[in-house]
């Protein structure tokens, strides 16, 4: 047992030794490690960005003194570090301005806003609120619907009260000789119309509106188009000349005070509905003694005209800026038009704009939620230059509609202008709008993150 244990010894100590001389002779080669070459570094995969939001309106329902304060709280979460752009949108199709979140880690911040109305000139209002993520992914939270209804509000019942109110009905539609749907309304009394209808100038006011084909169609506010104010009183007759052009044959239908700003001798005579074809298509070209011309078919008429228009009305001499809930706003008497949240600048800047080219009329595509806007000067697009301005130029005849990365857009040539995501009919709409006003120019107030767009020639 004692020779076995010396010879192990001796055997170790003699592989020491071995080790120790072939280290000092440079016998012993390092072996290499195993490194990525300058050029071959591959960073570790980061998860997609998730975004997550809620809003909730309280209270969801209320009925009481006016105005109503509704508030809304909300979540925002993600799932790992990042910053969130959001803002707060509205039924009425007013944008709030645009907030940061900062996160430094996955998790949840809370969110709130809160919304004032209702009043004397309305009696009651439903609506909604939501989230809208902007970067780094585009979506839209639930929206938190709600519903006020103020004090002294008259029944729903169909109790009629005993004091002489106004019967506001529509008369007869008709076509003129270019195709343009006409509407004849009148008070059948026996009381007056409240001069509020002509007063005030809110996205809801007292109006003519129309469908073709039962779609939504828009329409015009009285205080527009009966400035004689020919329906205040019992026996008025007012006529609106829309800007809806039929063609061929459409079955429309024309509702007054669809927003029940009036309160009536009769609820259930608003509407009418009719079919009218346009004679245009129909007629020779010698019937009225003109000389032979090219007669047009309903199909160039549908390639060439845009259709259904939906533009809200106001005065721009009587717009201004104004301080309202912390915010800056652009309103038109009590119709809050744009929201430029805490930039007074910007929004002074925009009120100059819109007197400059005399914009009185802002229009969409797609209410609610529209995905393209635009303004209106008399019914043209708005022209010239604004000194200052912020503009890019496109070219309106080499603009077109194309899918590009699962969404559509309005482009020319490899300048991406407008973002439809999966609507591809509001990007035709859109682009047929374009054509027809001939806009060369979309314009910007404040980028990046404008507060305030618009297009002209």
């Amino acid at each position: 047992m004692g020779t076995f244990r010396l010879l192990r010894d001796s055997r170790f100590y003699l592989a020491i030794m071995l080790i120790i001389g072939m280290a000092a002779a440079g016998c012993i080669v390092q072996q290499p490690t195993h490194r990525r070459p300058p050029g071959d570094y591959q960073p570790e995969r980061i998860k997609p960005v998730k975004v997550a939001a809620n809003l909730s309106a309280s209270p969801e329902s209320y009925s009481g003194e006016c105005p109503a304060l509704i508030k809304f709280k909300g979540t925002i979460s993600v799932n790992r570090p990042t910053t969130v752009e959001y803002r707060f949108i509205r039924s009425d199709n007013a944008d709030g301005p645009i907030h940061t979140l900062r996160f430094r880690r996955a998790g949840t911040m809370k969110v709130k806003t809160t919304w004032q109305l209702g009043g004397s000139s309305r009696r009651s209002y439903k609506g909604w609120e939501a989230i809208e993520i902007l970067s780094p992914v585009h979506m839209r939270s639930n929206p938190a619907h709600f519903k006020v209804r103020c004090k002294g509000d008259r029944p729903q019942d169909g109790h009629r009260p005993s004091k002489r109110l106004p019967d506001l009905t529509i008369v007869d539609i008709t076509l003129n000789k270019d195709c343009f749907v006409v509407v004849h309304a009148e008070n059948n009394g026996p009381g007056l119309v409240p001069k509020k209808v002509w007063k005030s100038h809110t996205q809801d006011s007292s109006s003519i509106y129309l469908y073709i084909n039962g779609e939504k169609w828009g329409g015009k506010t009285i205080w527009n188009f009966d400035t004689d104010r020919n329906l205040r009183n019992p026996g008025g007759i007012a006529v609106m000349t829309s800007n809806l052009k039929v063609a061929g044959k459409a079955r429309i239908k024309a509702v007054i005070d669809h927003t029940n700003k009036v309160v009536e001798n009769d609820e259930r005579n608003n509407a009418m509905k009719k079919t009218l074809p346009c004679r245009r298509f129909h007629e020779r070209p010698h019937d009225r003694g003109d000389r032979p011309r090219h007669r047009i078919r309903p199909s160039e008429v549908s390639r060439r005209d845009v259709g259904r228009e939906d533009c809200i009305s106001f005065n721009p001499q009587t717009a201004m800026v104004k301080k309202i809930q912390g915010s800056w706003k652009i309103v038109d008497g009590s119709h809050w038009m744009f929201d430029f949240g805490g930039k007074k600048k910007e929004a002074k800047k925009a009120l100059k704009i819109i007197k400059k080219y005399q914009m009185n009329q802002s229009c969409f595509v797609g209410r609610p939620d529209p995905s393209f806007q635009y303004m209106l000067s008399g019914g043209n697009a708005p022209a010239g230059a604004f000194a200052g301005e912020d503009c890019l130029s496109f070219n309106p005849q080499t603009t077109s509609v194309k899918q590009a990365q699962g969404r559509w857009k309005i482009v020319d040539g490899s300048h991406w202008m407008f973002d439809f995501g999966s609507n591809e009919d509001e990007a035709r709409k859109a682009l047929a709008i374009i054509k027809k006003y001939g806009f060369t120019r979309s314009c910007f107030v404040g980028r990046p993150g404008p507060s305030f767009l618009y297009l002209r020639k």
